[in-house]
């Protein structure tokens, strides 16, 4: 009888043994699995050639996420930002930078752009950077555009607007924009431009947040 108690005190005890394992080894899981960030930036190929000078400048306790994708849109933009905003612990910054690719297509961005503004708003702190007028693309084009974005942050109580990778590019006294900023396409950015926009990032970021 003794012996049999001795058993099954053992059976448990390895039992205890193996639930406490188990359940250090989905803590750890948990804790690389689920990635979560304390700045998270959502852009296109602009942001995403931006991506080194970004992560070094940009600091902020709990990590940067940077998510360049080139050729999209900002409704494209929406599928990529939605887990990084929503399905793991939110963010505190949110960063969000595009229009390009709505211009090139030449899409109506209004309800993109009113959607993932939304999901700025949300967090604890939104920026949105606005994109240079000066470039390939019809000043026209891309003016309204910027103006779409500052109309629909005007609605909004934790989103900013960020104008120096714009104003930076633009500052010249012709239509040609800053050529030590962006390359021979007049659209992406040098490694000039792309410090510009990190730096503009992290002030706005420094700013506001």
């Amino acid at each position: 009888m003794g012996g049999s108690l001795s058993r099954v005190q053992l059976a448990i005890a390895v039992l205890l043994a193996v639930v406490v394992v188990v359940g250090a080894c989905v803590v750890i899981a948990r804790t690389f699995l689920d990635e979560s960030y304390a700045v998270v930036v959502v852009g296109d190929s602009v942001t995403a050639m931006s991506e080194a000078q970004i992560q070094a400048t940009v600091h902020r306790a709990g990590g940067v996420k940077v998510s360049g994708h080139p050729g999209y849109r900002t409704d494209e933009l929406l599928p990529v930002a939605d887990p990084l905003f929503h399905d793991r612990p939110p963010p505190e910054v949110g960063v969000v930078m595009s229009g390009y690719n709505d211009i090139l297509h030449h899409v109506d961005p209004t309800e993109a752009i009113v959607e993932m503004m939304g999901w700025l708003d949300e967090l604890d702190c939104g920026i949105w950077l606005l994109i240079p007028t000066k470039g390939v693309f019809p000043a026209d084009d891309l003016t309204r555009f910027n103006e779409q974005v500052q109309f629909v942050a005007a609605t909004t109580e934790d989103v900013h607007i960020e104008t120096g990778w714009r104003d930076a590019v633009d500052a010249t006294d012709d239509h040609v924009p800053d050529r030590d900023l962006v390359g021979e396409d007049l659209l992406h950015p040098t490694e000039e431009g792309s410090q510009v926009i990190a730096d503009s990032m992290a002030e706005a970021i420094e700013r506001w947040c």
